[in-house]
């Protein structure tokens, strides 16, 4: 981790996990060397193993697969769900519980629960 972040001491953070200039808070669970850089993750979210988070705001309860890029100004609203090697582009704003990505791929659809 290095300053200036702040990780709530609820959080779990696996090896090689880096944490730049970034907030996260309560209950997050970070996987193995997964990097989150200009950013701020709200409560009880998991990020996957080899995932990148940049410069995006990702809402509570959020679930980001293994290897997946989350590119500078995305916003991921709460409960939004990232499958396993997705893309999330640049400025995207993902709204409601469920995405589904298709791998290697930005975002292809998106839905809301009912």
């Amino acid at each position: 981790m290095q300053p200036p972040s702040a990780v709530d001491p609820s959080c779990t953070l696996k090896a090689g996990v880096q944490i730049i200039n970034s907030v996260v808070s309560r209950n997050c669970y970070i996987e193995e060397r997964a990097r989150i850089e200009n950013s701020v993750v709200r409560g009880a979210t998991r990020i996957g193993a080899g995932s990148t988070v940049q410069g995006s705001v990702i809402g509570k309860g959020c679930h980001i697969g293994r290897a997946v890029k989350v590119g500078e100004g995305a916003v991921l609203g709460d409960k939004s769900v990232v499958t396993d090697y997705s893309e999330i582009g640049p400025w995207s704003v993902v709204r409601g519980p469920w995405l589904e990505a298709v791998r290697h791929t930005t975002i292809v659809k998106r839905s809301r629960a009912k």
